[in-house]
């Protein structure tokens, strides 16, 4: 008999069946799994011998596998109707378990650098910040330098979003006619449903620039549809968006291009000025290649997005672009990034999406674009060459209404945006958020009688922001119809089953999964202490650099009892690190990071993770947290445990990839014993 049928008596409220199946169900797996339908049961059978712990109404039936933290979420938005009863037995219930706080472990003090560490080893140096893009151009392994003398698609495309305004595009355009390039460049122009005739217009410069104009129906204020229907059409490995507005100067795809071929992991945004053009023809512009240039700068009625310094209107990204070196500083770049003038690789449209079309009023839709962007991997310059010109009389006034529209556009900022934007709220005012802060993946393979204590203890964190993402590695005993009967319906978990292919194709699978900025290891055996998702991200939040933080752990038995606490070195360093894997449970990284490598290896099978938290070793700074927030079950069926020999050999194999990513090719990281068991090392000069 299956949980699934169970359920299905309880669905038809034949409590005695289910009741009985819920307890076989409950000898088999753990009474939790199964708690609350067995109150329900007992109440509706008017069962006395077993104390009924729950009370559940009929409107409850459909979430009743869903934990206590989600249904308060869920009340919060109304998307449930808890009665005051019932909210407040489930607010003790949080309160009782997140009450327990992870114990802290008597620190000795030891030296950060191993006594046998090689003089002459220096390990490459890490970023100065999460954008530092020259960091990424010398020293990360995954740079990309293209090959301009082979390559037919090395050009750039320029989408220029357009809605009437007709005689400023055709300034626009003419300022596309008189650039000075060597690269290869096409125009799109792409109309949101003008009902001016701007065919007109482009068959001007047909015989001027490889142009083509595309068109959409009127639908309303479609900017980011408008411009995907752009990109869809171009033809280039590169793309430029520039507004109708913004006329470039003569230099700007030659200054695009020339970033772009070094580095196409890079994503630049050009700065404006604001001039006032009613006076002038596009004749002008074409006869007079520098007259755009040459405009003064003007006051501009923009005031949502650009200040007034004296007599002009400036750019207010510029004194950040100054501070920052570029953005290369900058720990949230994407919150300038402007799509009016903009370039970087068509690949990232497949890495990370298209402009999100939910957003149909103006602003947010760069913001939460460039976000996805940064959080994929993508760096950021600004890059004073692209400067356009936005044309925009005194006086005039747009043909959207700027404020009303922010004020639409920053509630799905909140949504979707965690990272910078997002507040943590308390339990009685948070709400499940489309995108959620944190993510705690599991991979998960033949743990029917864990998963739920393991999922349990991800979900009732006092940190209520996140989701869980499990993947079942092809579990050939019940895990995947655990998974379904407890947290099909859950709408913080989420989980996908896979044919078996190891740990590391299992944790790619469940990290990719993710949504959230900051991603949280958990082992399907293993569980959690409820503050420590709270621990890691305090660290996080005060230090944005940080590509990985970690506490540490005990050792338990599967019933919970204590075995000893785990081993802990307390103070982390990246040349321990490349002798021993002292990374040791709760781990938490940023998803930015870990696009930042190749993730899991999946060809090997020990030492995955020892692995994987080398490359992230190398992509940013650590911290290390002294406290228990994790507990490891040791049950003798351990990967670590059983297979020593071959975990030791990955061991070693791992440490010495780790060297060779970083050109440190004269050096061999080896055993200096046969046995298993032991890990004495000598790191060696070859030869």
């Amino acid at each position: 008999m299956s949980l699934k049928e169970a359920n299905k008596f309880f669905r038809e409220k034949k409590y005695d069946e289910a009741y009985r199946l819920y307890k076989h169900a409950a000898e088999k797996y753990g009474e939790k799994l199964v708690r609350y339908n067995l109150d329900i049961c007992r109440q509706k059978l008017k069962l006395n011998d077993e104390k009924v712990t729950f009370d559940k109404t009929a409107h409850h039936v459909s979430i009743i596998s869903q934990d206590f933290v989600t249904q308060i979420l869920l009340d919060n938005k109304q998307t449930i109707a808890l009665d005051e009863k019932e909210r407040e037995i489930l607010l003790t219930q949080y309160k009782k378990v997140t009450s327990k706080k992870s114990e802290a472990v008597l620190v000795k003090k030891v030296n950060p650098i191993p006594s046998d560490w090689p003089k002459n080893l220096v390990l490459n140096p890490l970023p100065e910040g999460t954008n530092d893009f020259v960091w990424f151009e010398k020293y990360n392994y995954r740079k990309k330098v293209l090959n301009i003398t082979t390559l037919d698609t090395v050009g750039l495309s320029i989408i220029v979003p357009t809605f009437n305004r007709s005689k400023i595009l055709d300034i626009t355009l003419a300022c596309l006619v008189n650039q000075n390039t060597s690269y290869k460049y096409e125009v799109i122009v792409a109309d949101d449903g003008s009902k001016e005739n701007l065919e007109l217009v482009t068959r001007k410069y047909e015989d001027k620039l490889d142009i083509k104009l595309v068109r959409q129906k009127d639908y309303g204020y479609q900017l980011c549809a408008v411009r995907n229907l752009g990109l869809r059409t171009a033809k280039y490995e590169f793309v430029a968006i520039l507004d109708c507005d913004m006329a470039p100067n003569t230099l700007w795809v030659e200054s695009y291009m020339s970033q772009l071929v070094k580095n196409d992991a890079i994503a630049l945004i050009g700065p404006r000025k604001y001039v006032d053009t009613h006076h002038l023809k596009a004749k002008e512009i074409l006869s007079n290649p520098k007259l755009i240039e040459n405009l003064p700068e003007v006051l501009s009625n923009n005031k949502t997005a650009a200040k007034d310094v004296g007599e002009v209107t400036v750019d207010w990204r510029l004194e950040h672009f100054n501070n920052t070196e570029d953005l290369r500083l900058c720990d949230s770049p994407f919150r300038y990034f402007s799509g009016g003038n903009v370039a970087f690789a068509k690949k990232w449209l497949l890495i990370s999406g298209w402009f999100d079309e939910e957003f149909t009023h103006w602003g947010g839709e760069d913001n939460e674009f460039g976000y996805r962007l940064y959080r994929a991997g993508c760096y950021f310059k600004a890059l004073h060459g692209g400067m356009a010109y936005h044309q925009e009389p005194p006086g005039k006034e747009n043909e959207t209404d700027r404020s009303a529209g922010q004020e639409i556009t920053r509630k799905i900022i909140e949504e979707k945006v965690p990272y910078f934007y997002r507040k943590l709220l308390p339990i009685e005012n948070a709400t499940i958020k489309r995108v959620p802060l944190v993510s705690i993946y599991i991979p998960a393979y033949n743990c029917e009688s864990s998963i739920v204590k393991c999922i349990d203890s991800a979900l009732n964190q006092t940190i209520t922001d996140l989701e869980v993402c499990i993947c079942d590695d092809g579990s050939t005993d019940n895990t995947l119809d655990v998974l379904k009967e407890n947290y099909g319906k859950n709408p913080r978990v989420r989980f996908v089953s896979q044919k078996n292919g190891g740990i590391g194709k299992a944790s790619n699978s469940a990290v990719k999964l993710c949504r959230g900025f900051y991603i949280g290891q958990l082992d399907s055996d293993d569980y959690l202490e409820p503050d420590a998702v709270e621990l890691c991200l305090k660290e996080f939040l005060a230090d944005r650099k940080l590509a990985c933080v970690y506490t540490t752990n005990r050792n338990v038995n599967p019933d919970g009892t204590l075995i000893a606490n785990g081993y802990n070195w307390p103070e982390y360093s990246r040349e321990k690190l490349t002798t021993a894997m002292i990374l040791h449970h709760f781990r938490m990284f940023t998803a930015r990071a870990w696009n930042l490598t190749e993730g899991f290896d999946e060809e090997i099978t020990n030492a995955v993770d020892y692995d994987m938290y080398l490359k992230l070793s190398e992509v940013g700074p650590f911290k290390h947290i002294n406290k228990i927030a994790y507990n490891r079950v040791l049950h003798g069926e351990n990967t670590s445990i059983k297979k020593l020999g071959i975990q030791k050999k990955n061991h070693f194999k791992v440490v010495n990839k780790s060297l060779e990513r970083q050109q440190k090719n004269d050096y061999l990281y080896d055993s200096l014993t046969e046995n298993d068991e032991c890990r004495k090392y000598i790191i060696k000069r070859k030869g």
